[in-house]
């Protein structure tokens, strides 16, 4: 006899890291995150993970704190995106023309512009991580389904 799949150890496995992921996303939206370790930096922004590869070391450090009130509107949905560092300075008319960037997508896309060569920043929104999830898990469970009607087919 083949277990019901509210006894499944992957059906629970799955709920359990899709429930973490929804509540990083909602975490995210009124508290920030942070752990240095040497070169990289882990660090949760709303709707987002960001992970960013700085050249020369940091000491490791781990940092929590609540969103600060301003005027930068939050994106429930934001684009990610990988960018390589080493560009130069940005010149006062590169700030102007990139003023309307009010999301904290923005500000990490210009803030990772002027970082040192060799750095690095990946913004990872937290629906790709949650996509990232599902979809092979919910692969996983239609697998183990039709795997059980076969095993129970008569012949």
């Amino acid at each position: 006899m083949t277990l019901a799949l509210h006894r499944s150890v992957s059906f629970w496995s799955g709920i359990l890291v899709i429930g973490f992921v929804c509540w990083l996303w909602r975490d995210s939206q009124s508290h920030w995150s942070r752990v240095e370790l040497f070169r990289v930096n882990a660090t949760q922004s709303p709707s987002a993970m960001e992970f960013t590869y700085i050249p020369k070391g940091n000491t490791p450090r781990f940092a929590r704190g609540q969103q600060a009130p301003n005027d930068i509107e939050t994106e429930y949905f934001p684009a990610p995106f990988l960018r390589r560092g080493g560009n130069t300075l940005p010149t006062q008319a590169f700030w102007d023309e990139h003023a309307q960037l009010k999301t904290w997508r923005g500000i990490h896309w210009n803030i990772s512009g002027i970082k040192s060569s060799g750095a690095w920043i990946a913004f990872i929104p937290h629906w790709l991580i949650l996509l990232s999830v599902a979809v092979p898990w919910l692969g996983l469970l239609a697998w183990r389904a039709k795997r059980r009607k076969r095993q129970q087919a008569p012949g």
